[in-house]
């Protein structure tokens, strides 16, 4: 039984990062949520650093938004004790090895982090979404969520995850909406992303419960999608996509991010402006890394079209 009657639950697990998209995150989040219907929706910011008190950004997300935090829309959380799990974690011998054991302790934590907010999460609402913290929603986002919930996904109640962030090509105009549902057909190798998801909150506590158990085999995406395998469940993209992917600085230290939703419905403008701050975000922090966002850019309208093939059963991903 939900202990409030919030319909929708937003969870945002945060770290700090070179570059940090904490704040345009949620202030994009917030200016989509009309001010009538923020009474039925629970924002909770998951502060995950493991010494808290560094994150400088979610310190100021707090202080410029208390009067959210003092009206229940808005709650910080921590996790003082950090995870057990993580503790017997050691230093190891080499570069190569540094990196290997780096990569395996950031995805690991992510794993554990959402077991954290998803137990945190699951009494609090109807629906569960979970946003990464470097996302932003479309325009319209409350209205079109709303509509898409009433129109398509409240026809069956067989699905178990939808990825509101999709690399697929829609071939529709983004505009028109409510979007549609697009099945995935390739579990678990085709859920690969954890950009923006969204649950039933009946459902977090089978998926908390298998990720706690299987919490180091693997990265979040591909534990959701091997749990759906095991419960026969499904999972959906959203098409238009209803989030967009704004970061190109990694938590995880030395890693870039290049993924994009090409289909997500905004104006030229912002997207150009989006797309000269990534650049100019590179340039500071990874300048190696300017061709591979040029490279990613331009391939990704025939990668994103073999994946739609795959989807719609004509061919295999390569």
């Amino acid at each position: 039984m939900a202990s409030t009657s919030a319909k929708f639950v937003i969870g945002i697990p945060t770290v700090r990062r070179k570059h940090d998209y904490l704040l345009e995150t949620f202030d994009a989040l917030l200016e989509q949520i009309p001010s009538a219907e923020r009474a039925r929706v629970t924002i909770v910011v998951f502060n995950a650093e493991p010494e808290p008190a560094l994150h400088a950004q979610c310190r100021k997300l707090a202080d410029r938004h208390a009067a959210l935090i003092e009206s229940g829309l808005l709650t910080i959380l921590t996790n003082p004790n950090g995870h057990p799990e993580l503790a017997g974690d050691r230093p190891a011998s080499n570069a190569a090895a540094d990196r290997t054991a780096a990569y395996d302790h950031w995805k690991t934590k992510l794993v554990l982090d959402a077991v954290y907010l998803f137990n945190f999460c699951m009494d609090r609402g109807e629906y569960y979404i979970h946003l990464e913290d470097d996302v932003v929603v479309a325009d319209g986002f409350w209205t079109r969520l709303h509509a898409w919930l009433d129109t398509d996904l409240a026809r069956s109640d067989k699905w178990g995850v939808v990825s509101l962030f999709s690399t697929l090509r829609d071939s529709g105009n983004p505009r028109d909406w409510p979007p549609g549902s697009v099945l995935m057909n390739t579990l678990p190798g085709e859920f690969n992303c954890s950009m923006g998801l969204l649950f039933r909150c009946r459902d977090l506590r089978r998926i908390s419960d298998f990720l706690a158990r299987h919490y180091n085999q693997g990265p979040l995406d591909w534990m959701l999608g091997r749990f759906l395998v095991e419960t026969g469940g499904c999972a959906y993209y959203c098409v238009p996509p209803l989030v967009q992917h704004i970061g190109v600085i990694s938590s995880l230290p030395g890693k870039v991010q290049l993924e994009f939703a090409p289909s997500f419905p905004e104006p030229f403008a912002p997207r150009l402006r989006r797309h000269c701050s990534q650049l100019v975000t590179l340039l500071r922090f990874h300048p190696g890394s300017i061709m591979g966002l040029i490279r990613w850019r331009l391939g990704l309208r025939a990668r994103a079209e073999r994946m739609r093939d795959v989807m719609l059963g004509r061919g295999r991903e390569s």
